[in-house]
């Protein structure tokens, strides 16, 4: 078991407890909200290059990730070709599925989706190589039943679904086992898979294990000391690690490993599309924000035993709205302005 993350939300609020928060960490996020993410950067995690090598590997298959998938409020969602031509060449692609499909009625922060999220996730990528991680702190917004229910229409649609209680991981190749788990819960929820109960048990023998974590805190531009602490041990347990929550980028960096190899963490990929993330609105402007990586994941030539990434593209994206605020468009983007760089 980690003896750095601490969870919150899968029994009763302790007290003092808003959403899923302690009530300091509550006041903080309103406050980032307001003022916009936190630009400290107090461990000095800086990104690597949008195209690199990490290590020489022979590829047996490559994985394309993107940010959270958020609420529309009823409005359309598209794709430009720049994002469906980035995870072209992918074998499958892995996102974080905020919230439930439901029609029960929504209360505060609860991440409601209409079914036409699932056919605008069709026209992104194909449903039947795309693998969508429930654990996080939305999926219990409306009871677990709903959860179920919501998850059998997309399992219906042809996607794949893992991160509750009895799927904490899934394969998506031979090669490939993603492990996934949450720190919060905005909902008292026993039925999600928890980041504090030892995911490194599921680690399998003889393929590339992905920790793929709900974690840390929202609208912060980088780690705090603590969350790059989690990652270092994360990275002693699986051969790499991509996580979510903040809804914004973080850095998607590399550490060096004792046997030499370049270990890939990225700390947040932010949302990939949220339909209340108007750039023109004091709060919700910070929203529309993320990133997609493309990832060759292989054998190391050096040493067969080790499995590890090779090529990593990636990109920052942005969701733009419509004149009429009706559609949103996800597409690449070149920069961000929270960061210095091209």
């Amino acid at each position: 078991m980690s003896d750095i993350i601490q969870v919150y939300g899968r029994g009763a609020p302790v007290r003092g407890q808003i959403g899923p928060y302690p009530f300091g960490e509550a006041i903080g996020v309103v406050w980032r909200n307001i003022v916009g993410p936190s630009r400290n950067n107090p461990a000095n995690v800086q990104f690597i290059p949008k195209s690199i090598t990490l290590n020489d590997i022979e590829p047996e298959l490559t994985l394309g990730v993107g940010g959270d998938v958020m609420m529309m409020f009823g409005r359309k969602l598209q794709f430009g070709d720049c994002i469906k031509d980035f995870f072209a060449p992918c074998d499958a692609i892995l996102l974080n599925m905020e919230g439930v499909i439901t029609d029960h009625p929504k209360k505060g922060p609860d991440q409601k989706h209409d079914p036409q999220i699932i056919d605008s996730l069709t026209t992104l990528f194909d449903p039947k190589r795309t693998y969508l991680s429930l654990a996080n702190n939305h999926s219990g917004d409306f009871g677990m039943d709903e959860c179920y229910r919501s998850q059998r229409m997309f399992e219906q649609a042809g996607f794949h679904s893992f991160g509750l209680r009895q799927t904490p991981y899934i394969d998506i190749h031979p090669a490939l086992r993603v492990v996934t788990g949450t720190q919060w819960s905005n909902h008292p929820c026993h039925d999600l898979a928890w980041l504090d109960e030892s995911p490194e048990q599921y680690r399998r023998h003889d393929a590339f294990n992905l920790l793929f974590p709900h974690w840390a805190y929202e609208m912060e531009c980088y780690p705090r000391q603590t969350s790059v602490a989690q990652m270092q041990q994360w990275l002693r347990q699986f051969d790499g690690v991509i996580g979510h929550h903040a809804h914004v980028p973080q850095p998607i960096t590399s550490y060096q490993t004792q046997d030499q190899r370049q270990q890939l963490a990225a700390y947040s990929l932010g949302d990939l599309c949220f339909g209340l993330g108007f750039k023109n609105r004091p709060i919700l402007k910070h929203y529309p924000y993320g990133i997609v990586a493309r990832l060759q994941i292989g054998r190391l030539r050096s040493n067969p035993a080790l499995w590890s990434v090779g090529r990593c593209d990636w990109s920052f994206t942005e969701s733009d709205s419509s004149a009429d605020r009706l559609i949103f468009s996800t597409k690449l983007a070149s920069s961000v302005d929270y960061f210095k760089f091209t």
